[in-house]
């Protein structure tokens, strides 16, 4: 049997280290990660397990093989999937009252909708300089 969901169980433990007021800024916070290599999904891991409430998750690969010895979302079972979704649909498995969008993203073809309060998260390597380009231009 699996116990119902409680974000409020599930945060007790980051009011050592945050009050109450600041977890809920972090309930209501929303981030958008460009990334969800090694250093984009060791940030997306911390964001989800803060209580962060709104993950907006942008990537244009799939797991490899190589992405296992270095990747916080890479398994065997996630090797040839999608990237962004899949870490989604990991971070709901960990707080599963998270709102979390995960988009394969062409940055010479299309751009991401995301909230005017977001809070950016770049992992700064060229497809992402060039990601954020495209979204704020168009």
């Amino acid at each position: 049997m699996t116990k119902a969901f409680s974000y409020d169980e599930f945060t007790t433990r980051n009011i050592s280290f945050v009050t109450k007021e600041q977890q809920t800024t972090l309930r209501n916070l929303a981030v958008f990660i460009c990334g969800t290599g090694g250093m984009g999904g060791a940030c997306i891991f911390s964001l989800a397990r803060a209580g962060v409430g709104n993950l907006i998750i942008a990537d244009i690969d799939e797991f490899k093989i190589s992405n296992l010895n270095r990747q916080a979302f890479a398994f065997l079972h996630t090797v040839d999937k999608h990237k962004a979704e899949t870490t989604r649909d990991i971070c709901l498995t960990i707080n599963p009252g998270a709102n979390c969008r995960g988009w394969f993203f062409n940055p010479y073809v299309g751009r991401v909708e995301h909230p005017k309060n977001a809070l950016f998260a770049l992992i700064l390597k060229p497809i992402a300089r060039r990601f954020l380009r495209k979204m704020m231009v168009g």
